[in-house]
């Protein structure tokens, strides 16, 4: 069966709703399926169900339905966020309203120039539908000549990831985790820059994380909790001419907005009650090095031109100062917020993300380098026998550590170790290793015993078509990871000798549609025929 192209089409009028399905939809063919919305909810509401699509194009202004004259922005940035891989067109006969400022937000979403399209202003208005048309054929026929070698990566990088955990797994196992913690941190292909790991995922941001430390200039670290924001700073800091200058860090979240200015910027004496003595600030103590501001998403408004006059400009004054100081500081700003989003809610300052963001560094949550877990799971615990003086837990069999592979981590890596050291509260620290019932009673939200701990043994296939866990594809590869969701998808194959139907989608996915169900299958490289063959998600 020919993969379903999807568009979702977004205009708040209802003749312009027509008008595109008679003059686009329609002439591109019935393998087309399209998604009518009215508002930023109406787009909003399919990303909550799961659905999937490879074109989007909104008007710019919904204000027919109590919304604003520029939610079209908005509108992709949602769509952005929830589709990468889609195409993302702005369709409007109001171009010319947009200012730099909404520039600079089409470009943080991967927009130009190109991605938008006027409607019909002085030709017909079927002249201005045959634009739009053609320019969704021409993206159309592009996916279908990319999707063939797509899938292809996406089933060698799953078979080389899964290779890759199973010779970690006979690495590691019974090995005693101190030996093996000193050979890895010796390792420079397992560890660069205190940061443990061989994935891919990892080593593509570290390599980045490199040529962003050579050029000095600001940088946004952004990443889930746990995911190592600070040790990714650390290291860039370490990674950079700076390195035997001071490091700085300030942590946003723990300052009271009132003292954070003073915080950064330091005061002079008298300058508020309590201010009792001159202090320099961390901006002045980091001159020359970095300073590194952690949850910078919660700089309060006020305080957000002073953070940019001091990137701009490299000058502050301090609280109840009257000369301007002027400083050399590697700025290093860290978030797991949706800044974009906190800019589009009127919270955070364009101009200042723009300024923080000159470099960003992404790093992997730990569902997506799941071949790094035993890695970290070996040193973690080698530094928790350390910290307890335990003579036990020296090594962990095979079973342990391919349960702990197998769990999501919501939380990363620091869940990681927070559930290891449980280790030593829960049995005897003189254990002398780690088994799989152990690791049972550690995993997160899992008691011994229970149905849930259990299900931490039961593969996520089988939880899903025995009922135990209910959600669409797309939610079961936040929480699992790819590769989980890839086992899904073969194993519901295998059990209905197809692709499911309606009803079958619905009850096993939380209401996920069929055609939406196998459009995601085939976007990962798996349809029925490759799985009946043994190719889907292999190589």
């Amino acid at each position: 069966m020919a993969h379903p192209f999807r568009l979702l089409f977004v205009d708040d009028r209802r003749g312009a709703q027509e008008g595109f399905l008679a003059e686009v939809a329609r002439p591109l063919g019935a393998d087309v399926e399209v998604e009518l919305a009215a508002s930023l909810e109406g787009v909003e509401q399919r990303i909550a169900r799961g659905e999937l699509f490879d074109v989007v194009v909104s008007d710019l202004s919904f204000e027919q339905v109590g919304g604003g004259p520029k939610d079209g922005l908005l509108i992709l940035a949602a769509a952005r966020r929830a589709w990468p891989e889609a195409e993302l067109l702005l369709h409007t006969a109001f171009a010319g309203s947009l200012g730099f400022d909404d520039g600079l937000e089409l470009a943080r979403h991967g927009l130009a120039a190109a991605s938008i399209l006027r409607k019909a202003a002085d030709d017909s208005p079927s002249a201005g539908w045959a634009r739009l048309r053609e320019r969704i054929a021409g993206l159309r026929q592009a996916r279908q000549s990319a999707a063939e070698p797509r899938g292809e990566l996406l089933r060698e990088q799953t078979f080389r990831r899964r290779r890759d955990l199973a010779a970690t797994l006979r690495e590691l196992a019974d090995g005693e985790v101190a030996k093996l913690t000193v050979a890895l941190h010796a390792d420079p292909e397992s560890c660069r820059h205190g940061m443990i790991g061989r994935s891919f995922a990892l080593r593509d941001r570290l390599d980045a994380l490199e040529r962003i430390a050579r050029l000095q200039r600001s940088a946004l670290v952004v990443g889930e909790t746990g995911t190592g924001k600070e040790l990714a700073a650390r290291a860039l800091h370490a990674a950079s001419p700076r390195r035997t200058k001071p490091f700085v860090k300030s942590d946003l979240a723990a300052l009271p907005a009132e003292l954070v200015a003073a915080e950064l910027f330091g005061h002079e004496r008298g300058a508020y009650t309590g201010a009792d003595r001159r202090r320099r600030g961390l901006f002045a103590e980091a001159d020359g090095g970095t300073l590194f501001l952690d949850e910078i998403g919660n700089l309060a408004p006020e305080l957000q031109p002073l953070l940019l006059r001091v990137l701009q400009e490299r000058t502050f004054r301090p609280v109840g100062g009257e000369r301007d100081v002027t400083v050399d500081v590697f700025v290093i700003a860290a978030t797991n917020a949706d800044l974009e989003q906190q800019v589009a809610a009127g919270r955070f300052r364009a101009d200042l993300l723009e300024r923080l963001a000159v470099h960003r560094l992404e790093l992997p949550p730990l569902r997506e380098r799941r071949e790094d877990i035993p890695l970290l799971a070996v040193t973690a615990l080698a530094a928790l026998r350390e910290r307890y003086q335990a003579t036990g837990f020296a090594r962990f069999d095979a079973a342990a550590l391919e349960l702990l592979a197998r769990e999501a981590w919501p939380r990363n890596v620091r869940q990681l170790e927070n559930a290891l050291e449980r280790l030593f509260v829960e049995f005897d620290p003189a254990t002398p290793r780690v088994t799989a019932d152990h690791v049972q009673r550690i995993l997160p939200a899992r008691t011994a015993g229970s149905a849930a701990g259990h299900a931490a043994v039961k593969p996520l296939a089988q939880r899903v078509l025995d009922g135990e866990e209910r959600a669409t594809l797309r939610e079961l590869e936040k929480r699992h990871g790819r590769d989980a969701v890839g086992e899904v998808i073969e194993q519901c194959f295998l059990a209905f000798a197809g692709p499911p139907d309606d009803e079958q989608t619905a009850r096993l996915f939380d209401g996920m549609k069929a055609n939406t169900w196998r459009q995601f299958a085939w976007q990962r490289g798996y349809t029925w025929e490759k799985v009946r063959r043994g190719e889907g998600g292999k190589a």
